[in-house]
């Protein structure tokens, strides 16, 4: 049974009122969003825990970082683990669906906008609608929330998503960067991260990113990238 909380070295985010808890996908997820890129505002969509958007105040000092939550339970989650936060005053959570908040806050275009989304599109429901509304599309398809994003973003700003790997098709047309999260360099893709840009198509990148080595500990990688964020590295 998880943790009713995950310590950070920075901050600390408890999670017992939320379907979708902490995981190491979402972390590296947080970790693997490009340092330089300029992020003055920056939108987490579907936020659970408050997760990213803690790791974004973190990477970016500066960013004014704004939540989205349609689930009440993790939308007060969220508005707990932001208080608590050394950066309470970046941090703001709205109780909404992306589709209504992109309708009645189309003036604020964002630089950056990350969301570890509902995975599964036409797959068998759970009994317990909080896992559906984290984890299915019922409530949001991949569609509709790459439509929101792209109306909301600045014209050079940048998309981050988590998604299962047999998605990558419905990405493509968009021109993406990819990185293929790999177990260990024996097993098979799951999960990747997609990173797209507004205006600037580009040609298909892949690369991958190995978590443990073939003794099973975590790769030279994941420890450098992980360190910032990560309390016993």
């Amino acid at each position: 049974m998880p943790n009713d909380y995950f310590q950070f070295k920075q901050f600390t985010v408890y999670q017992q009122h939320c379907a979708m808890k902490v995981s190491t996908d979402a972390c590296l997820l947080g970790a693997l969003v490009n340092d330089n890129i300029t992020a003055a505002h920056i939108l987490d969509i579907g936020t659970g825990t408050g997760l990213l958007s803690l790791m974004m105040a973190q990477k970016f000092p500066s960013a004014i970082i704004e939540a989205v939550e349609i689930e009440q339970n993790a939308f007060q989650q969220a508005q707990e683990n932001f208080s608590n936060s050394i950066w309470k005053d970046r941090l703001k959570v709205h109780l909404s669906s992306i589709q209504n908040f992109a309708k009645n806050n189309s003036a604020q275009k964002y630089d950056l906008i990350i969301s570890n989304p509902p995975f599964f599109e036409n797959d068998l429901l759970s009994p317990d609608k909080k896992t559906n509304i984290a984890k299915h599309s019922t409530d949001l398809t991949l569609k509709e929330l790459l439509a929101c994003a792209f109306e909301l973003l600045n014209d050079n700003g940048f998309i981050y998503l988590l998604l299962p790997f047999r998605r990558m098709d419905e990405l493509k047309q968009h021109g993406v960067s990819i990185i293929h999260l790999q177990d260990n360099p024996q097993s098979g893709i799951k999960r990747s991260v997609f990173m797209l840009q507004k205006n600037n198509f580009q040609k298909l990148i892949e690369e991958k990113f190995v978590l443990k080595n073939e003794q099973d500990n975590y790769s030279n990688a994941f420890l450098q990238l992980m360190q910032p964020f990560y309390l016993n590295l």
